[in-house]
C-alpha cells in the first residue's frame, strides 16, 4: 500500500513537531521542511495537489484540516488507467451481443437449416449436371473418332415398286402398293483410304441397284408374320406354283409364285424393308472389306412416299454374322393406340 497522507497533525506528529521528530512527506521520505513545527493552509493545499493518490481509505473520501477532499484510490485508478475503461466497455458490449444472440437464436437456427438444405439441393444438381456433361463429352469423343468422314449415295436407280399390306394382331391394311426409294450413308473414321475414298461410290451404286431390282414389281410376302397363314405350293404343270395367304379375319389371297418375293420379315413396313435392305447391301459390299477401310457404320433409308422415310442405322457387324431382321422387332404386347390415324384397314371381327 502507498504511504498515506493524514491531515490531522495530532495523529501523524506532523505540524507543531513538539516531539522534535522530522516531518514525513507524502512518499514517506524525511522532510526537513515539514519539521518546522507548523503546517499552513498553503502547505496543506500544496500537498493535496502534489500527491492525489495518497488517501487514508481507498473507499472513503477524507477531508484534511483545511476542508479539502482527497480523491479516493478507486477514482484515482479510473482516471489514471485508460485500459480499465476499455475493458469495461468491451465487457458491456459482449453482454449486449450475447443478449441479442439469445433473442435471435431460433431465427438463426432456422436460417442455418434452410441454408444447409439449399446447399444439399445445389450439390445434387451439380452432381447430375457433371454426370450428364461427362456422358455427353464421352459420346461426342466417340462420334468424332468414328464418323469424321462419311459418304451419302442416293440415285434414281435406287427404287422399286411393290405391292403389300401390313398386318398385325387386330389390324390389316387393304392391298395396295408404293414406289419405294432407297439411299445409303456410310460413316468412316478419322482417315480415308490411300485411294482418297471412304468407299468408292461406284461400289455403293452397283450393289444398291441390284438389291432394289430384286424387289421391283412384286407382291411382298412377310414370311415371319404371326397373323398370316402362308402356304407356298408347287405347280405340277411347272407354272411356278402359287402362294396362298389367309388373314386373321378370314380373307384368302392366292398369288402366282412368280409374282411374289418371299422376304424374311414379320410385317411389310418401310422400317423392316430398311433392315432387310441393309443386310443385303452389307453382303454385297462385304463387311470385312468395309471394316478394313475404316467404315464403322452404315445407314439405310427407305421412303415409301415423299416425306415418309424409315431409317435404319447400326454398326458394321463382324463377317459371318447372320443379319436377323426379327431380332430387331419387339416381342412386347402392343399398347393401345391413342392417336388418330388415316391408315385404312379392313374390319376384323373378334
Amino acid at each position: 500500500m502507498a504511504p498515506q497522507l493524514f491531515t490531522n497533525s495530532s495523529e501523524t506528529g506532523v505540524g507543531d513537531n513538539d516531539n522534535g521528530q522530522t516531518g514525513i512527506d507524502a512518499k514517506g521520505n524525511s522532510c526537513n521542511e515539514c519539521s518546522d513545527g507548523s503546517v499552513g493552509e498553503d502547505d496543506a493545499s500544496e500537498r493535496k495537489s502534489v500527491h492525489p493518490k495518497t488517501v487514508a481509505d481507498p473507499t472513503t473520501n477524507t477531508e484534511d484540516d483545511t476542508g479539502g477532499a482527497v480523491t479516493s484510490s478507486h477514482a484515482a485508478d479510473t482516471n489514471t488507467n485508460p485500459k480499465s475503461n476499455q475493458h469495461q466497455v468491451a465487457f458491456e458490449n459482449t453482454n449486449q451481443i450475447l443478449a441479442n444472440s439469445d433473442n435471435n437464436s431460433e431465427m438463426v437456427s432456422q436460417q442455418l437449416a434452410a441454408a444447409a438444405s439449399m446447399n444439399k439441393i445445389q450439390a445434387q444438381l451439380i452432381s447430375q449436371y457433371q454426370l450428364q456433361l461427362t456422358a455427353l463429352q464421352t459420346q461426342l469423343a466417340k462420334l468424332s473418332q468414328e464418323t469424321q468422314f462419311e459418304i451419302y449415295v442416293s440415285k434414281d436407280t435406287f427404287k422399286f415398286n411393290a405391292a403389300h399390306f401390313v398386318a398385325y394382331p387386330g389390324f390389316r391394311e387393304r392391298l395396295h402398293g408404293h414406289c419405294y426409294r432407297v439411299s445409303v450413308k456410310l460413316l468412316g473414321g478419322h482417315q480415308i483410304g490411300g485411294d482418297g475414298y471412304v468407299l468408292d461410290f461406284g461400289c455403293v451404286k452397283s450393289v444398291t441397284k441390284d438389291v432394289c431390282k430384286k424387289l421391283n414389281e412384286y407382291f411382298v410376302v412377310p414370311m415371319l408374320s404371326d397373323v398370316l397363314t402362308i402356304v407356298v405350293g408347287e405347280d405340277k404343270d411347272n407354272n411356278g406354283g402359287s402362294v396362298t395367304i389367309t388373314t386373321e379375319e378370314g380373307s384368302t389371297f392366292v398369288f402366282p409364285r412368280q409374282d411374289c418375293v418371299l422376304m424374311p420379315i414379320m410385317h411389310s413396313t418401310a422400317e423392316e424393308f430398311a433392315i432387310y435392305i441393309y443386310g443385303e447391301i452389307l453382303d454385297g459390299l462385304d463387311a470385312d472389306y468395309l471394316l478394313k477401310r475404316g467404315v464403322r457404320m452404315m445407314e439405310v433409308t427407305v421412303s415409301e412416299a415423299a416425306g415418309q422415310d424409315a431409317i435404319f442405322r447400326t454398326a458394321i457387324p463382324a463377317s459371318g454374322k447372320s443379319f436377323d431382321v426379327a431380332s430387331y422387332i419387339s416381342k412386347e404386347k402392343l399398347p393401345e393406340m391413342r392417336c388418330a390415324t388415316d391408315t385404312e384397314g379392313v374390319e376384323i371381327r373378334k
